[in-house]
């Protein structure tokens, strides 16, 4: 009796280590553990599909071989391009293979390299993919009809603005400030026009429109005035490429030495800032 019982185990245990392989819609069970051949050759048709609980798509694989992942029709080799679903989203980890091993077209996701960085392989080498953040743009009016007087201060900052524009909140438009996110160069264009009034001639009489960059350079526009004029608006402009670095600021400013105190328009369309990251 102990050896009929040994013998049943031992025909037990050699039974669960055959390696079984299942065919489905197939005779042929020899090219893998499992071989499902689809029926039919069109596009839609469906050679695996599975759903939820909710009979809600989870995957699909048809007949030419396109994977769907929350959808039916997949229209490419693989599709997470759902309308029912909002985790369409692609999970990439990191691998240790060579760019070389893992052969041209390969992406991974680096957490060693700073902040991390979604990186592609050309077939020898992994390239970081750069992260281009939005570029600076700034474009304001103003209709303050602040006022200027004769001989003031030199460069006087003209604030409260009103931005119209601001991609990246660079600009405050209280204090008429704009600071640089980062290193680059800056387009910088200002048009101003003042109230009519009056200008008294002379060898000094002037209005000066300055961008200030503070550390970096100050671009000025400056008009003299060699004869008397009366009920006339003056209209300035300025137009100037900066350097600038990261934090550095820049300012519109006004110095005038007409005679007389002078007012921006109440116009806000005529007095117009517009400061460009290149």
């Amino acid at each position: 009796m102990k050896r009929l019982v040994c013998s049943f185990i031992i025909v037990i245990i050699i039974a669960f280590n055959i390696n079984a392989q299942i065919g489905i819609n197939t005779e042929d069970i020899s090219a893998a553990t499992i071989n499902i051949v689809s029926q039919g050759n069109t596009s839609t048709t469906k050679a695996i599909k599975i759903t939820d609980s909710n009979n809600m798509n989870i995957l699909t694989l048809t007949d030419e071989g396109n994977l769907g992942l929350g959808i039916d029709n997949p229209s490419t080799k693989i599709d997470l391009r759902s309308t029912s679903r909002i985790d369409n989203a692609i999970g990439i980890g990191y691998t240790t293979m060579t760019a070389s091993d893992a052969m041209a077209g390969a992406i991974r996701y680096n957490p060693l390299i700073t902040n991390g960085a979604i990186q592609y392989s050309d077939g020898n080498k992994w390239i970081t993919l750069q992260n281009q953040p939005p570029k600076a743009l700034v474009i304001a009016q103003n209709s303050t009809q602040q006022s200027f007087i004769n001989l003031g201060t030199a460069g006087v900052p003209i604030t409260n603005w009103t931005k119209t524009f601001d991609q990246n909140n660079d600009f405050n438009a209280a204090t008429g400030i704009f600071t640089a996110r980062r290193s680059g160069i800056y387009s910088v264009s200002s048009s101003l026009v003042f109230k009519i009034g009056n200008i008294t001639a002379g060898p000094t009489s002037q209005v000066e429109l300055s961008h200030d960059g503070g550390a970096s350079a100050t671009a000025s526009t400056l008009v003299g005035y060699t004869s008397s004029v009366n009920g006339v608006p003056l209209t300035i402009s300025c137009k100037s490429f900066h350097y600038l670095a990261q934090n550095g600021t820049l300012k519109i400013t006004i110095y005038q030495s007409t005679g007389y105190t002078q007012a921006l328009s109440g116009d806000k369309t005529q007095n117009t800032l517009t400061i460009s990251e290149m």
